[in-house]
């Protein structure tokens, strides 16, 4: 296969990877904050519980260490969660963008999807600029 075959198929399939790349990276997002939000609270009230247990019973630290270890391994992990998801969504949406407005593929240049599947990503330049898609009536 050449590079000519190959170029069509990149064109069309490069936008629809970096859109579900950018959502899942999205999802994931919110779903290490949603847990944070409503998982952490609870998380923190056990600690001052424990807390103040361990002014009265010795016995209590043997619990309250492990915790305290359990609560900064889970906090490194959404640290590191934010900053690689954050980094994901940035360049997806980046390479989803920079193909949405250069790199897709013209009327009839959409390739290794069945026909209809490219059609919401090939929209003729002239359309693009007025706002029309491809077959809009007046």
């Amino acid at each position: 296969m050449t590079t000519r075959h190959w170029q069509p198929i990149t064109r069309s399939w490069t936008g629809i990877l970096s859109l579900m790349l950018t959502l899942a990276a999205a999802v994931w997002l919110v779903s290490v904050y949603v847990q944070a939000r409503y998982v952490t609270p609870r998380d923190k009230a056990t600690v001052e519980g424990l807390k103040k247990k361990a002014t009265r019973d010795v016995e209590v630290q043997k619990v309250l260490q492990p915790e305290f270890e359990r609560q900064h391994q889970v906090l490194v992990a959404r640290r590191n969660a934010y900053n690689r998801g954050s980094l994901v969504l940035l360049i997806s949406l980046g390479v989803f963008l920079a193909w949405y407005k250069w790199f897709r593929p013209g009327p009839g240049e959409s390739a290794g999807c069945r026909s209809g599947c490219g059609d919401w990503s090939s929209v003729p330049r002239a359309a693009r600029k007025s706002g029309r898609r491809r077959g809009a009536r007046n």
